[in-house]
């Protein structure tokens, strides 16, 4: 278990990512963050939280925000394994730009070198 702060815009990247099928724990895992990355109504008064809508007034999938705070979050091995592979994917597609390194910071995991492909390499 690893305890991580999460910004708003951390949990608004990650949410849409999460996958909708996979193993039990996975699954699971997935149920999990749903719930601890969901924003209540408390807080989506607090921080201005705003669909972002289109000239006729439907939703864009968009968000926006006045202030943001950090959520801590309990993440088991699990979860984090989800995290990390939405992360993978992300900077596998040549997706990552600078507003994401905080968020990669804080799963190292994402950058750990595969032992494998180091010595296919040599």
């Amino acid at each position: 278990m690893r305890k991580i702060k999460l910004s708003v815009f951390d949990r608004t990247f990650l949410f849409p990512y999460l996958p909708v099928k996979g193993t039990i724990t996975s699954q699971r895992a997935v149920f999990q963050l749903v719930k601890d990355l969901s924003f209540t109504d408390e807080e989506k008064k607090k921080f201005g939280f705003e669909e972002i809508l289109d000239k006729d007034k439907k939703p864009t999938g968009g968000s926006k925000w006045e202030c943001s705070e950090d959520k801590e979050i309990k993440f088991t091995d699990s979860m984090i394994d989800v995290v990390v592979d939405i992360l993978k994917k992300f900077s596998e597609l040549g997706e990552v730009s600078l507003r994401y390194i905080p968020l990669y910071d804080k799963f190292p995991e994402v950058d750990e070198i595969d032992e494998e492909q180091l010595s296919e390499d040599k």
